[in-house]
């Protein structure tokens, strides 16, 4: 077979560098340390946790064994008094907030001469004037809107000397 060499001394000479196969095998095995401290940083973070939880329900179940059922059965009617005490004064609503919410709902044309409000009634009283029996009307109608108001009444209604109309409110907000 011509043009085919068959000395060995050539052959070896390619194919054998070392260089190649200890750089290769250095990367290797710096990989599989890399992957083994990893593994055990994990493990010993692992183990750390367990022991730290495994305290945990300790304390837990010594608490629990410790607890009466007068001591449960006080911190739920405490509990449920805070949750109570919370919901009626997120539902309440005081003095400034009742005026600002009848104060935004009065008429351009209506002048209010007296506003009282009386907190343990949750009433007030508005005395007022407007030109108009519809203008009174129009002003009960936004009156009642609001979702507060219980009752509206109107003790007093009637003509002045000068031919506006006087009027006397009386709103009842529910508890």
């Amino acid at each position: 077979m011509p043009g085919m060499n068959l000395a060995q001394s050539t052959q070896q000479g390619k194919i054998g560098n070392g260089r190649h196969i200890g750089k290769g095998l250095i990367f290797l095995l710096s990989v599989i340390a890399a992957v083994v401290v990893v593994w055990a940083g994990f493990s010993f973070y692992e183990r750390f946790l367990s022991g730290g939880i495994a305290d945990a329900e300790a304390r837990i179940v010594e608490e629990r064994q410790n607890m009466s059922i007068e001591k449960v059965d006080k911190v739920a009617d405490f509990q449920f008094r805070l949750e109570r005490i919370a919901a009626e004064k997120r539902d309440s609503l005081g003095p400034a907030e009742m005026l600002a919410s009848v104060e935004s709902l009065i008429l351009p044309s209506v002048k209010l001469s007296e506003f009282t409000y009386e907190e343990s009634e949750r009433t007030i009283h508005m005395i007022g004037e407007a030109d108009s029996f519809r203008t009174v009307v129009q002003q009960m109608v936004l009156l009642k809107k609001m979702p507060e108001l219980e009752t509206l009444t109107v003790p007093t209604l009637g003509r002045n000397k000068d031919g506006r109309i006087d009027f006397t409110f009386t709103i009842i907000f529910g508890q």
